[in-house]
């Protein structure tokens, strides 16, 4: 992406999906509202989300993408779980290095085994 030849870069087909929006003043009063915001202004997202109301919904959107991962147009190897009430994430705030109102669920490592036929 760093080329200084933009036609070269044009031709990577690249897509981006916004995941948040950074303001002192948003539109919206959730994450969400202010992604679907964005969506009507021409940016990509992610259609895949849920808006959990339990850790049971969490553990439940979990498994279903750990299996349902792979069937996905690109690769991903978790999922970000967020508080949706902007007023909330300020009160949580960050530390030095991340958000405390939002988490990352990394799914296991796949594992495959392979078997060397000659060495030449």
């Amino acid at each position: 992406m760093k080329l200084q030849n933009s036609s070269v870069v044009a031709k990577r087909k690249l897509h981006c999906y916004l995941y948040y929006l950074a303001s002192k003043e948003l539109p919206a009063k959730t994450h969400s509202e202010n992604l679907k915001l964005a969506q009507s202004w021409g940016f990509r997202v992610s259609e895949h989300t849920k808006i959990a109301h339990s850790a049971a919904e969490i553990y439940d959107f979990i498994n279903y993408w750990s299996t349902e991962r792979e069937n996905l147009p690109f690769d991903i190897d978790g999922i970000v779980i967020k508080v949706n009430d902007l007023k909330l994430q300020d009160l949580l705030g960050y530390t030095a290095k991340s958000p405390r109102w939002a988490t990352s669920y990394k799914f296991k490592a796949e594992q495959v085994q392979t078997k060397l036929l000659s060495i030449d």
